[in-house]
């Protein structure tokens, strides 16, 4: 995957800019006599001295990110030049420029990373502030590199995914010690072939929108097979069918329709209501925007996610089990709906639990059963649901207990919902133990897995097949747990809990665009509205 994009930094369409190129041409010039180098290395040190104490550090009018790593850089090595001065040095800081200009590709704008004070510095033979400049451009890139441009606790309240921050200044000694700076650039990348794959759909999507104008279909009636509407040729030629000036809707226009329906994460009625036209007008510069939101998103998770684990991802309803590299098993899942988001983080899971006992949250049980029981307590009774005061094990069941005069600030009871086949967590219980108290778990309500959006649930996630999973997840157990004796335990009514021998990483993820086993860039709707702020961040901070 990464021979594709390096083919196309090659043929120099992933990096572009005047600023660039005046950079690259002014370290083409050379700089011989001893006495610059000193008097380079002089002024670093008068430059550097703000770095030795608190405050903001500015350059040319910019801001310098990390002055301290940047102090102590020179001052080990007694304030020598790696960018500028000797032959080498302008080899390395060509390099480097090169780097930035390809990043453009992944979504990190040039413009981020002082390339027009660099140039302004070269064209005024100010080399040791462009020195500095390029020493905290390097470090910058190293850092949205491997762990993102933004901070995701900023601009996505509902991701929990984080991961330790890396340490950059080891590579900007790596550089000087010889490493090529683009090579020790590039090997901070996300290493997760997904991400590759996206960011080659992004260089074909862009390729595609440089050869042709986008198509608007204005807003009609829904269009379906047997009509006849003067949108049906604009709509042929947005979808790339042969040319015609024929208005008939007919079931050639409607099987294309629900093929790119399939793309979108739409429902595939072959029906071009407002939803699909609303997906067929978003422009090719929308699309993009939002590809490089959920690059972003690759950038806040590790490198490179573990050989087996488990990833689920909301706006897709869609989980997968992995194993070495590879999807073993794919099945549909219902998430949290948009008052109640499943959040985005990671866990282990730990163990399973077999005809589960629901222990229901106290938002759900006064925000949902309260209004219920005051209602008409025998209906929640006959399903099995208790209660208990809070710090009580008296369980009863809750047509014994008058719910009129209950109070919700504090709600003074816990509810339980006993194993059976009205219990919302079905037969099968997956625990990843964490703060969002999200888990997986079975479902006696099979419908909601037929339709195209599942965004239903109170927070966590429901699978499909519980028992297809859990056969999955214990295979990885010394002791054998095959299909008949898993249906064994689940028909005994009992509950039990099963430790896992290796817990399973799972990964609940928010992508709204990604590449499909099948090569298919495909795009979903965004949920919970959380592409937007990232997309409005990435745009300001390129500002």
């Amino acid at each position: 995957m990464r021979a594709s994009v390096l083919s196309l930094r090659r043929s120099g369409r992933m990096w572009t800019g005047i600023a660039i190129w005046c950079c690259l041409v002014a370290l083409a010039l050379p700089v011989s006599t001893v006495l610059a180098a000193k008097s380079t290395s002089e002024k670093l040190d008068r430059l550097l001295q703000p770095a030795t104490s608190p405050g903001v550090m500015r350059l040319a009018g910019r801001t310098i990110q990390y002055p301290a790593v940047i102090r102590n850089f020179y001052t080990s090595r007694d304030f020598t030049p790696l960018w500028t001065g000797t032959r080498a040095n302008r080899l390395r800081g060509r390099s480097l420029l090169q780097a930035i200009g390809e990043s453009a590709h992944h979504g990190l704008d040039p413009s981020r990373y002082h390339i027009t004070a660099i140039e302004n510095s070269f064209s005024t033979g100010d080399r040791a502030t462009a020195e500095l400049l390029m020493t905290d451009a390097f470090l910058l890139q190293a850092r949205h590199r491997a762990d993102g441009i933004l901070d995701p606790e900023e601009v996505a309240p509902e991701w929990y995914a984080l991961q330790p921050t890396t340490e950059i200044a080891p590579h900007l000694a790596s550089v000087a010690r010889g490493a090529d700076p683009t090579e020790a650039l590039d090997a901070l990348w996300p290493e997760e072939p997904a991400y590759w794959r996206l960011l080659v759909a992004k260089g074909a999507l862009k390729a595609a929108k440089v050869r042709g104008r986008h198509i608007v279909i204005p807003a009609g009636p829904a269009l379906r097979p047997g009509v006849t509407d003067p949108r049906v040729p604009l709509l042929r030629q947005r979808l790339a069918l042969p040319a015609s000036d024929e208005t008939l809707y007919d079931h050639r226009m409607a099987d294309a329709v629900s093929a790119y329906q399939e793309t979108m994460g739409l429902q595939p009625d072959g029906l071009a209501g407002s939803k699909t036209l609303e997906a067929l007008n978003t422009t090719p510069e929308q699309r993009l925007r939002q590809i490089d939101a959920n690059l972003e998103r690759w950038r806040w998770l590790p490198a490179r996610l573990p050989a087996d684990h488990i990833l689920v991802n909301v706006p897709a309803f869609q989980l997968s089990a992995i194993r070495d590299g590879k999807a073993e098993l794919n099945m549909p899942v219902v998430v949290g709906k948009p008052l109640r988001p499943t959040p985005a983080f990671w866990q282990d899971l730990k163990y399973l639990v077999f005809n589960p006992y629901w222990e229901i949250p106290e938002t759900i049980a006064v925000e949902d059963k309260l209004p219920e029981l005051r209602r008409d307590p025998s209906r929640l009774a006959g399903q099995g649901v208790e209660a208990a005061r809070w710090g009580s094990d008296q369980m009863v069941p809750v047509d014994q207990i008058d719910w009129r005069s209950v109070a919700t600030k504090p709600f003074p009871y816990r509810l339980r919902q006993l194993p059976g086949p009205h219990n919302p967590l079905g037969r099968i219980k997956f625990m990843l133990p964490n703060d969002q108290a999200v888990y997986l778990h079975d479902t006696p309500d099979r419908s909601l897995f037929e339709r195209c959006e599942r965004g239903f649930s109170s927070g966590c996630v429901r699978v499909a097949n519980a028992q297809r999973l859990a056969e999955w997840v214990l295979q990885f157990q010394a002791e054998a747990w095959d299909s008949t004796r898993i249906e064994t335990q689940i028909t005994s009514g009992e509950t039990r809990t099963l430790a896992l021998d290796a817990p399973i990483p799972v990964f609940i993820v928010y992508f709204t665009s990604y590449v499909d086993a099948e090569g298919t860039l495909r795009f979903q709707r965004d949920l919970y509205g959380a592409d937007p702020p990232i997309m409005k961040a990435l745009n300001a901070s390129a500002q």
